[in-house]
């Protein structure tokens, strides 16, 4: 046909078919790149879902054990100020003494927040955390490392206290098993044991004021509230 036109001198229609042939061509190009391009888009939205869910019950779990863990510092801190309080008059009262007996085993009750950091962690170094589109839910999970590093330095001052301090002194001093054995009943009236409870305290109130204060505690709840599916 194309012979024929030419032959014939129609090389405008020519022209024209020629075209049309070029546009039907690119358009159908285009169209497979944008039903290509939805096709990639659904899965990666749905791969979204997925990494959310899991995102967020990891976040929720670690939120509980924050929680958790903040409520016994608390604890440990409200112990720490009872047998302060209360040591001075513990030979003279029974009240005082009664206070220090049954506070003095929580004051250096043993807390550490370790989360779980596995779904973080594979979405950074899988580079899967591009395909979170929330940049402020981005961003908390950028930062969530740095930020829980600085919290667990606060956390390390006090855990170092005991190891290398506290449980030497208690296991050559004390009595583990007993804990009314009067060794342990002059422990508070030792100073240097009662320094130690007096740097418990000191360390128990950076961390709560870590808590409170750094972006630890704002950052998981971001997370939490950020990846929950509506």
């Amino acid at each position: 046909m194309r012979q024929r036109q030419l032959s014939d001198s129609k090389f405008g229609k020519y022209l024209f078919y020629a075209l049309g042939e070029i546009i039907l061509v690119v358009l159908g190009i285009l169209i497979a790149i944008q039903i290509n391009g939805w096709n990639e888009g659904r899965k990666d939205r749905n791969k979204e879902k997925v990494l959310l869910a899991e995102l967020h019950k990891e976040a929720t779990g670690n939120l509980a054990q924050f929680e958790e863990n903040k409520a016994g510092h608390i604890n440990s801190l409200r112990a720490c100020n009872i047998v302060l309080r209360n040591v001075s008059s513990m030979n003279d009262t029974q009240v005082s003494l009664d206070s220090v007996l049954r506070y003095g085993p929580g004051v250096f009750r043993g807390l550490t927040f370790d989360p779980s950091n596995g779904v973080i962690e594979s979405l950074i170094s899988t580079g899967e955390i591009q395909l979170i589109r929330n940049d402020s839910l981005r961003n908390y999970l950028i930062t969530w490392k740095d930020v829980l590093k600085d919290f667990q330095e606060e956390e390390e001052n006090s855990r170092f206290l005991w190891k290398h301090r506290v449980e030497p002194y208690l296991i050559e001093h004390g009595d583990f098993i007993n804990l009314t054995n009067p060794k342990n009943i002059a422990l508070f009236q030792d100073p240097k044991f009662l320094n130690m409870i007096a740097r418990r305290k000191f360390y128990i109130t950076t961390i709560l004021n870590a808590m409170e204060q750094e972006s630890i505690e704002h950052n998981l709840r971001q997370i939490v509230r950020l990846s929950e599916l509506d």
